[in-house]
């Protein structure tokens, strides 16, 4: 069995996003995460976003590195 791993994070969202664009992101994702068997939560308030993240170690760690780069969002702090 593979090792399973935590990561939480808080970030900037970007001000141009809409409660739209966050709803599609959301549904994308959601069903994108589940295919990968990783699972969580993810908070977003006056414009700040706070997500835990749980899953396999290696799936995890490659789609932290892909959340820290995405431009949706920024000052990205790992917890």
């Amino acid at each position: 069995m593979n090792a399973l791993h935590t990561i939480c994070y808080l970030s900037k969202g970007d001000k141009e996003l809409k409660d739209f664009d966050l709803e599609n992101l959301y549904t994308k994702l959601k069903a994108k995460n589940h295919l990968s068997k990783i699972t969580g939560i993810l908070i977003n308030d006056n414009g700040y976003f706070f997500q835990v993240l749980e899953g396999e170690t290696k799936k995890l760690k490659k789609l932290y590195s892909l959340i820290s780069l995405d431009e949706r969002h920024s000052n990205v702090i790992k917890i």
